[in-house]
């Protein structure tokens, strides 16, 4: 299966709500264009903040900061932070998982002023002692209403592989920041999870250095 059409089938089994192939290192469902090149084009994007059930609502305005921080981190492009309460965001109904039209696009364009969205919710949350996340955002081209990233995923702390990875973020990341504090406290605390959480979800977008990096052959 060639590139775009492999992007074509997780879009389609993400936006069902099926498993998605299992491929990268680590095991998160997630979709890129392809070639990723084609996020340079891109200039203004409007992350909309997360939907979720309101009993997460604070968890939610948690990783609101963080994937808008991450985001803005990547240098792909300008962020622009749009609460669901703008009332822009209202008129306009926007759903992670319902697919946008021609006409919405050109609104969504119109009203907010930027070349793409990124919408998402966080599905599940569940604390400590045995803390969960579920995070699922998309990002479409309002031009072309191509789709250009995507993540569905639901960390949790009780997998042993996401704990290897929270040593190795923490390490790499935090720890000479905030010593004596160690990883254990990306596990006990929503804050530090969800900071965690978001900068593996948007770590599986390029930053602009890596893009504008040549191509390596390996002939």
């Amino acid at each position: 299966m060639n590139g775009r059409l492999r992007v074509v089938a997780l879009l389609a089994l993400i936006l069902a709500g099926c498993d998605t192939p299992r491929d990268v290192a680590w095991s998160m469902d997630h979709f890129l264009v392809n070639p990723p090149t084609e996020l340079m084009q891109i200039k203004s994007v409007a992350f909309i903040e997360l939907a979720s059930p309101l009993a997460d609502a604070k968890q939610a305005q948690q990783l609101n900061q963080w994937l808008y921080d991450d985001l803005q981190h990547r240098g792909l492009f300008n962020v622009q932070r749009i609460s669901r309460n703008d009332f822009r965001c209202r008129e306009l109904e926007l759903d992670v998982n319902q697919p946008i039209g021609i006409r919405e696009a050109q609104q969504i364009r119109q009203a907010l002023g930027c070349d793409a969205v990124v919408l998402g919710e966080l599905y599940h949350f569940q604390p400590y002692p045995r803390m969960q996340a579920g995070v699922n955002l998309r990002m479409i081209d309002l031009r072309n209403r191509t789709p250009l990233w995507g993540v569905k995923h639901t960390w949790d702390v009780s997998d042993k592989e996401v704990g290897r990875r929270i040593h190795k973020w923490w390490r790499e990341n935090v720890r000479d920041d905030y010593e004596p504090a160690n990883e254990d406290l990306v596990q006990m605390s929503p804050r530090w999870f969800l900071k965690f959480v978001s900068h593996e979800a948007v770590s599986t977008l390029p930053t602009r250095d890596e893009l504008l990096r040549p191509a390596t052959s390996d002939q």
